[in-house]
């Protein structure tokens, strides 16, 4: 997670388009913000359909997201992070003997223990000063924005 991304135009180029935003990258989800890169044939076709989408953001959104652009260095501390609070997670997770997949992505797929359902062991973990989101069985953003919160929603961590 310390890397930046790899991109689709890497692998190949014909019959691709890809999708970049500020949503991740920057923190920056209501935005809206982002670009688009690809074959030229692709690009063209999109640009002269951009017309009917009404899809011009407001001239602050569009400061915010140059200012944005042209800044690496919040990117670079927000993938450190987000690697940080990834790293705690998984370690309490692996250390809880639980089967945990995603390597190199942004979420982490924890396998429940074998005799429970998502659904059972959401609504366990959640039970405990919900350190969990019990409907979607996802650890609360709110619970983990920084990684001494990260430590505080492990230590109710049912084992």
């Amino acid at each position: 997670m310390h890397e930046p991304p790899h991109s689709a135009l890497q692998v190949a180029r014909e019959n691709v388009l890809i999708v970049h935003s500020l949503s991740k990258r920057s923190g920056m989800t209501g935005y809206r913000s982002g670009f688009m890169a690809g074959e030229p044939d692709l690009i063209a076709q999109l640009r002269e359909a951009r017309a009917n989408f009404g899809v011009a953001p407001q001239t602050m959104v569009q400061q915010a997201a140059v200012a944005a652009w042209s800044d690496e260095a919040h990117v670079e501390e927000r993938r450190r992070v987000f690697a940080d609070k990834r790293a705690l997670i998984l370690a309490h997770l692996r250390k809880l003997g639980l089967a945990v997949g995603g390597e190199g992505a942004f979420y982490l797929w924890v396998h429940v223990p074998a005799g429970e359902t998502s659904d059972s062991y959401a609504a366990r973990l959640g039970s405990r000063r919900r350190p969990l989101d019990s409907a979607r069985g996802r650890l609360q953003r709110r619970r983990c924005r920084t990684a001494a919160r990260c430590k505080k929603a492990i230590s109710v961590w049912p084992t």
